[in-house]
């Protein structure tokens, strides 16, 4: 009996609600369990998508010789070699593209361990549910939590029902936040496929018109799609440093008022901190200027 009403509180205060956060954003997309469908995006990348950039960047050349023989009576050297050089350029972003994604995206990596480095081991994910755990073993059975205690059919009925009907409302509103922390997760690793697999369409333009074309705004909201990790990464951090905060006033009993409204607290900050991941592109999007 102990050893489960410490691991359910524990899945519900303590670190089984954002403990996976960190493993899941640092899941590698070309390796694992994600080399099949890592596969299959590199083979739209070079059969599929490479063509049509590179098709789309010769028409941009073509457009630009054309606009600049009307424009001039005559084009010199200078501005052919120009022009050649931008081609050059744009034939090597789309060539080399998949390579240059895969390292702005490795970016998040680093991202996500440096920011989880700033908590205290003791901190760590490990939320108030040793505290909570610990005052309910308390009040139940007068003991400290590192001792057990013996539980008759009497004391499951009188004692451990009420709790359990104290606890199942909680347990519900963590496991729904549990999957909404899934589904961010995923949705960026479904995204970065997707834009990956697209980078040369998206990448034709950009030796046109440089930063100020739509490969370069592309690029940026690559860019921002790395930053979101460490964004969701740091709503955790700034997550378990407030419910500490609230856990300083102690939890009495599992029936005490201040468990109540300590409960209240943290089930709203969980569901805080899930609002801001779920904005959490659009704030990196803001981070790096893309509209």
């Amino acid at each position: 009996m102990r050893q489960f009403l410490i691991d359910w509180v524990s899945d519900i205060f303590g670190s089984g609600l954002f403990s996976s956060v960190e493993s899941i954003l640092n899941w590698n997309p070309s390796s694992g369990e994600f080399t099949t469908v890592w596969g299959i995006i590199c083979n739209v990348y070079e059969n599929v998508c490479v063509p049509i950039g590179m098709g789309l960047v010769l028409i941009y050349f073509m457009v630009n010789v054309i606009e600049k023989s009307t424009q001039q009576q005559s084009i010199d050297v200078e501005h052919i070699i120009k022009l050649l050089l931008k081609l050059f350029i744009g034939l090597y972003l789309i060539e080399h593209g998949l390579e240059i994604m895969a390292s702005i995206y490795s970016l998040s990596f680093g991202l996500v361990k440096g920011i989880a480095g700033l908590q205290s081991d003791d901190a760590a994910y490990g939320g108030p549910g040793n505290d909570v755990v610990a005052a309910i073993w308390k009040q139940l059975t007068g003991e400290d939590i590192n001792k057990d205690v013996k539980w008759g059919v009497l004391d499951v009925f009188s004692k451990f029902i009420p709790v359990f009907f104290q606890l199942i409302l909680p347990w519900i509103f963590t496991l729904i936040m549990k999957i909404v922390v899934y589904f961010v997760c995923y949705t960026r690793l479904i995204e970065f496929y997707l834009k990956t697999a697209a980078a040369p369409i998206a990448l034709s333009d950009f030796f046109t018109e440089g930063v100020h074309s739509n490969g370069w705004k592309f690029v940026k909201g690559y860019i921002a799609t790395a930053l979101q990790a460490g964004i969701i990464m740091l709503a955790v951090v700034v997550f378990n440093g407030i419910a500490g905060g609230i856990m300083n006033g102690g939890v009495a009993g599992i029936l005490d008022i201040g468990y109540m409204l300590f409960t209240i607290k943290y089930l709203a900050l969980g569901i805080a901190t899930i609002g801001v991941m779920l904005k959490s592109l659009s704030l990196a999007k803001e981070l790096v200027g893309v509209n």
